[in-house]
């Protein structure tokens, strides 16, 4: 911002000290350091400010520079909203009634294990579970599967559903590194494991206590963690590590290739206007062909002192102006 703003100013001062401009189109002498700053911080900030450029090296410089901080400004913004937004992975089918509902997505079971047994008994209860064992059966071969790793591997290569318990399933997941595997809702069906002991076995009621010690102590899930696979993958259609990346400067190396590429055309434009105009031996206007110029500029040359009226007495009292200095001439500066 500071090296627009400070381009700025050198160009517009060079070409007005070079008596470039043109009084009627050019506003050179208004970039002064301090306005010249404070145009390049409006324009990043995109609000309006004064004075606006006129002459076609400033321009140049100004377009580019606006869309700099266009992109810059656009870019963050979206960056911004990545870091706050949570990404979720798109899954259809977020409860069992969404899986009964639809007839899309195929889905299945083992065709043996507990899991069969559970929908079985389902017959004649007119619930969720009923009518999802109605379509499996309608559709054998494409619902039941022969083992839980066919079923797994049914659901990377095609568009299939697979129920599972849910201990297994999180193990396969955090072992697929590429997060391809996650849960529909949540577990319609919980079912713990046990150790089996003889009836009335001593060690029923200890290992009990001990199974409930180890949990309420956080001992299992530590077991848990150590043994099972470490993965950044979530099971439950969310990415942890899904977050938007960092800007870093090598991102916006092209726009400020383009940011220097016009700021050196700017000043091209400007060495090149001075050249033209001093081979053209072209000076800048006196007050006296000012006519047709602005007349806003005209006052400002009387307001600042850079214009003088020279009024001339003689001994018949009569007065005539004068554009002329002479020593012997009594003038009144107005």
């Amino acid at each position: 911002m500071f090296a627009v703003g400070i381009l700025l100013y050198l160009t517009s001062r060079a070409r007005y000290r070079m008596g470039v401009q043109s009084y009627h189109a050019d506003n050179d002498r208004d970039f002064n350091l301090r306005n010249s700053l404070w145009f390049a911080y409006w324009s990043l900030m995109r609000k309006g400010g004064e004075p606006p450029p006129r002459s076609p090296s400033a321009r140049i410089i100004t377009g580019v520079w606006w869309l700099f901080a266009l992109i810059v400004v656009s870019t963050y913004t979206a960056n911004l909203t990545a870091f706050l937004t949570v990404r979720h992975l798109s899954v259809p089918v977020s409860s069992v009634e969404d899986l009964a509902a639809q007839s899309s997505i195929l889905y299945g079971i083992t065709d043996k294990g507990s899991l069969l047994d559970f929908f079985k008994n389902q017959e004649g209860t007119n619930s969720v579970y009923e009518r999802l064992w109605h379509a499996m059966k309608a559709r054998p071969a494409e619902s039941f599967v022969s083992s839980v790793n066919e079923g797994m591997q049914r659901v990377l290569t095609s568009n299939y559903i697979f129920m599972v318990h849910h201990p297994y399933f999180q193990n396969r997941a955090r072992s697929d590194t590429d997060c391809r595997l996650a849960t529909a809702g949540a577990p319609f069906l919980y079912r713990g494991y046990g150790i089996a002991t003889q009836n009335n076995s001593p060690w029923t009621e200890k290992l009990s206590l001990e199974i409930l010690r180890l949990r309420e102590s956080g001992r299992i899930d530590l077991l848990r963690d150590t043994w099972w696979p470490r993965s950044s993958c979530s099971t439950d259609g969310t990415r942890k590590d899904a977050s938007a990346r960092e800007l870093a400067m090598a991102d916006f190396i092209g726009i400020f290739y383009l940011l220097a590429g016009g700021s050196v055309l700017g000043c091209v434009v400007a060495v090149l206007e001075i050249l033209w105009c001093r081979f053209r031996g072209f000076k800048t206007k006196g007050v006296e062909d000012i006519e047709e110029g602005n007349l806003q500029e005209l006052m400002r040359g009387f307001s600042s002192g850079q214009y003088a009226i020279l009024i001339q007495r003689n001994t018949y009292s009569q007065r005539h102006c004068s554009c002329l200095n002479n020593a012997n001439t009594d003038t009144t500066r107005l």
